[in-house]
């Protein structure tokens, strides 16, 4: 897929999904948001600080589903839990790879092997996976889950 402005095409195309929840496909994306209908209704939502899910895959950065609210998976915190109240936070699997919290405008470069997730908390948000490939930019208060677990090497935060 290919993107704009960092987040999805916009083709305008919708479909209802085959199974029985209220979702719709929108440029091959379920979509789980009442009142989302187009592409730019999409791209507009995911960049919004409205409540919501996004499930990417760190493989080539595309969007597998959105939905409002937040995600029903648990964090795995530890007691090097660092994630504070309007931080990004970085989820990683549990010991050793621990949470980490993230805050400021700009990006920070590292390391963060066995991720899961991240919540944008009160920030825009995106990651660089290990493969070099960029996660889809998500507004404040979403959460990205990863389809799989990844090494993270790069958080931008505006």
């Amino acid at each position: 897929m290919a993107t704009c402005a960092g987040v999805l095409a916009i083709s305008g195309q919708a479909a209802i999904a085959d199974d029985d929840t209220d979702a719709t496909v929108i440029d091959g994306i379920e979509v789980s948001v009442p009142g989302v209908e187009t592409s730019a209704d999409l791209e507009a939502f995911i960049l919004s600080d409205e409540s919501k899910t996004v499930t990417s895959n760190p493989s080539n950065g595309e969007i597998i589903s959105v939905e409002t609210g937040q995600s029903l998976v648990s964090p795995l915190t530890t007691s090097s839990n660092v994630c504070k109240t309007g931080n990004m936070c970085l989820f990683g699997t549990g010991v050793p790879n621990a949470n980490y919290g993230f805050t400021g405008a700009g990006t920070m470069r590292g390391n963060w092997p066995a991720r899961t997730k991240y919540t944008s908390g009160s920030w825009t948000a995106k990651v660089r996976f290990a493969n070099g490939i960029v996660s889809p930019e998500v507004g404040p208060n979403s959460t990205n889950l990863f389809d799989r677990v990844t090494d993270v090497i790069a958080v931008s935060l505006r």
